[in-house]
């Protein structure tokens, strides 16, 4: 009687044994992938450049300025990091702050990939002589830029662009329905009594101006640019305002062929 329950001891715990089934590799690993979306999704939606800026420089303030032409008000916001001056125009005083943020953080990014590239053609050439006997995986470099917040940005910006291409995509067709055609901003035949910026600013929206500080100079020079047509337009001066103003002459000169100086010599 004993041996006979022992044998069937041993042939339960077997029957347990066997009815033990294993984890599906598939649904695991489509549970942790749900997970790293969930995680992706917390830490990443949209915002706008102003609250990424508060985000990551949260001791740097931002200064105003006021300039009024022709009973139109400008406001020029500044943001100075790490001895670079980024600067923003908009008759708004918080989409002149967010311009400001958004030339600060493309110079960021321009500056990160012209790294990544010449660090990554550099890697290759030593990486492919010392890992041709080695089978062990590479390790990724570790990096502290914020990627997850331009990722941010970037949805922010996808969004408003479809936005901006939706409402004019009804504009045109409700022109187009009604037989009118939008006419082309003409120049002014006075530009002399207009602000170069505002003039510029008239003819072309929106349009970026970057400045930067020359300390190397004595006394210390102010270097504006502005980018027209795929073309960059530079102008000095002593203040902010006389080189984004030379860097607005400049590019009028260069498309509209008006020449504010020449007004100056007669």
């Amino acid at each position: 009687m004993l041996k006979l329950n022992t044998n069937q001891s041993v042939e339960g715990s077997q029957e347990e044994k066997s009815e033990v089934k294993m984890p599906n590799k598939r649904r695991m690993k489509k549970k942790q992938k749900k997970r790293s979306v969930t995680q992706i999704h917390r830490s990443i939606f949209p915002k706008d450049p102003l609250m990424i800026f508060f985000e990551l420089y949260k001791n740097v303030p931002i200064t105003l300025e006021e300039e009024t032409h022709s009973n139109c008000v400008i406001f020029t916001a500044s943001i100075m990091i790490d001895g670079q001056l980024y600067t923003g125009d908009h008759i708004s005083k918080n989409k002149a702050k967010q311009k400001a943020c958004e030339n600060l953080f493309r110079s960021m990014l321009a500056k990160k990939i012209s790294e990544d590239t010449s660090s990554f053609d550099e890697s290759t050439v030593m990486d492919s002589t010392d890992n041709i006997n080695s089978a062990e995986p590479m390790e990724l470099p570790e990096e502290d830029f914020p990627w997850s917040h331009f990722a941010s940005l970037a949805m922010h910006t996808l969004i408003n662009q479809w936005d901006i291409q939706s409402a004019t995509k009804k504009l045109n067709d409700a022109a187009s329905s009604k037989g009118k055609t939008c006419g082309r901003k003409m120049f002014p035949t006075n530009p002399e009594n207009y602000n170069p910026v505002q003039l510029l600013h008239q003819m072309v929206p929106n349009v970026p101006f970057f400045a930067t500080i020359n300390i190397s100079n004595t006394p210390i020079r102010f270097e504006t640019s502005c980018v027209l047509n795929g073309k960059t337009f530079k102008g000095q001066g002593r203040t902010k305002k006389e080189a984004k103003r030379e860097s607005a002459i400049t590019a009028i000169k260069h498309v509209w062929g008006f020449d504010y100086h020449s007004i100056k010599k007669k």
